[in-house]
């Protein structure tokens, strides 16, 4: 067995794949899939069954429609003419060749007059025929339901994409590759089945036992080109379920499940390398959903940097309802002050100019991230936060792009100077760190647990590195058990003179560098002034009064 590879005892009655065939396009494949949504929606309660009833349907959707004893065409038809809220299924898939029939004011017509199946890419075929599987015959997808050459109908379109996707019976995931690679693939069986093996393990004699793949699901689905795509974390966190069509095999996620062809009756998520990702799901709650979906979505590659919001609007617009809290540009007001303390991870990312996020928010960076879950706030925030400026595009849409916005802030300012350690790699945090004080505090961040870490958001330049920059503050926090820290932000002043700023990184400051400075001190010196001096510089960063010492000043953070 390989290091990804781990012995998993089976019941007699475990459900394994027994005969895969040479292709997920079978009656066996078919059967397998309408069997885990017809289960999902007979007996899964966490699962939203507001799909096969809708109260909301698209704008326009894709009529599949048969035409004489084997020909079907598709017709692009307006809600407007739709009787009732029929179930129809949604589509997640990658933008392939550039000749690919697209909704356009030019291509309209057409498209409603019905578009013979040869038309079309082999994915949207594919997608049709998955949903003759489950007799539906409304299909939604973004490239043939939304005009691409009309602004206003983007932009108005774009802010729908929470109900398209939650009130989707389900979505179709094209997984393995651009619109014109198809759903279905042909496999070497072997691929599909599970190892068996029957032996001894420890005092135990002669049990069955399965060779799992720890990374299945990492690698088949969450690795998978499809996610990769920035605006499929949103379609496949929205979706109440998933048919994902992989490389070798099809995988559903719902909000109970998650199973594939080599496990059609499921295993224990941690045994495949899955991590709940669904607001609904049972395995979590709405706030680490978020965190789950903000990641994700920061790890994810977007064509057009100008969709960074919009393309996270539909999550964000979710989670507001569940969390009842007031969304703020990737942040939640609730938890803004603990949430100003995202970091860039790993370091060193690209701000976009023109940037269409304000630089406190991470959705300003291209780059991924991370929210620190596991700190507790100690006591009272080290600023106070006087304005919270957002000027939206659409006041009808408060998840949704943005003019403008800042912070306005009563907050201590430290001066400090950027230290570039060039024997550490871009990515080594260590290779960015700060002097302040006179104090170069570049040897210690190696200790993990009480560190004096540096990371920055953006690669400093030359001329960041010659300009000064002011440690600002936040909050004390504290993990589990251990010693208290102090997260402060560092700051660039935007021009020389005034009082706006941006922000260009993040600190972790604890007692132990306060301690290391004090002996260095001691040692160098051996005098009493020194052991003063070593004493005043282990106050000068980790404890509360060297903070507020500082004269507190009112600024604007951009």
């Amino acid at each position: 067995m390989s290091a990804n590879q781990s012995l998993l005892h089976l019941p007699e009655e475990a459900a394994l794949c027994r005969d895969p065939e040479d292709t997920n396009d079978s009656a066996t494949s078919r059967n397998l899939a309408i069997a885990w949504i017809n289960n999902c929606w007979t007996k899964h309660t966490a699962c939203s069954k507001s799909a096969l009833k809708a109260s909301w349907i698209p704008r326009r959707l894709l009529r599949i429609k048969r035409v004489g004893p084997s020909g079907t065409v598709v017709k692009l038809i307006d809600r407007n003419q739709i009787e009732g809220q029929p179930a129809y299924v949604a589509l997640s898939h990658r933008w392939g060749n550039s000749d690919v029939i697209t909704l356009k004011s030019a291509t309209r017509a057409e498209l409603e007059a019905g578009l013979p199946l040869d038309r079309l890419p082999t994915t949207f075929r594919d997608a049709i025929r998955v949903c003759k599987w489950f007799d539906l015959e409304y299909l939604w997808i973004d490239s043939l339901c939304i005009i691409q050459d009309s602004p206003a109908d983007w932009l108005r379109e774009s802010h729908t994409m929470k109900a398209v996707y939650n009130h989707a019976f389900f979505t179709i995931a094209a997984g393995a590759g651009a619109s014109d690679a198809g759903l279905f693939v042909n496999r070497n069986p072997l691929a599909v089945m599970v190892p068996q093996v029957e032996t001894s393990w420890h005092n135990i004699p002669n049990r069955r036992y399965c060779i799992v793949d720890d990374r299945l699901w990492l690698r088949d689905v969450d690795q998978a080109p499809l996610s990769q795509r920035a605006w499929v974390v949103q379609e496949r966190f929205l979706s109440s379920r998933i048919l994902f069509f992989g490389a070798t095999q099809m995988f559903y996620e719902c909000c109970e499940s998650s199973v594939c062809e080599s496990f059609p009756g499921g295993r224990a998520k941690c045994e495949l390398g899955w991590q709940p990702k669904k607001l609904d799901h049972r395995d979590t709650t709405p706030m680490k959903a978020w965190y789950a979906a903000a990641r994700a979505y920061s790890e994810a590659n977007l064509t057009r940097y100008s969709d960074k919001i919009v393309a996270l609007a539909g999550v964000a617009e979710m989670c507001q309802e569940r969390l009842q809290d007031k969304y703020i540009v990737g942040l939640w007001k609730k938890r803004f002050i603990a949430q100003l303390c995202w970091e860039a991870y790993p370091q060193g990312h690209d701000r976009p100019d023109p940037c269409i996020a304000p630089t406190w928010s991470w959705l300003s960076i291209n780059g991924s991230i991370k929210f620190d879950e596991r700190f507790e706030l100690c006591g009272q925030p080290f600023l106070q936060i006087l304005q919270v400026h957002v000027d939206l595009l659409d006041e009808g849409a408060p998840t949704g792009q943005i003019r403008s916005a800042y912070l306005r802030l009563k907050c201590s300012l430290k001066p400090a100077s950027w230290h570039q350690v060039t024997k550490h790699g871009k990515m080594d945090f260590r290779r960015y760190q700060l002097s302040c004080d006179g104090i170069d505090y570049t040897d210690y961040s190696a200790d993990s647990d009480h560190r004096f870490w540096t990371n920055v958001d953006i690669i400093p330049t030359t001329q960041i590195l010659d300009t000064p920059v002011f440690l600002m503050p936040v909050t004390r926090v504290k993990y589990g058990i251990r010693t208290e820290q102090v997260i402060a932000l560092v700051l660039q002043r935007r021009t020389s003179g005034t009082c706006e700023y941006e922000r260009i990184g993040h600190i972790t400051v604890g007692p132990a560098v306060a301690e290391k400075l004090f002996m260095q001190r001691q040692q160098e010196l051996q005098t009493l002034s020194g052991v003063l001096e070593g004493i005043l510089q282990y106050l000068s960063l980790s404890d509360d009064s060297a903070w507020t010492r500082i004269p507190q000043q009112e600024i604007v953070l951009v």
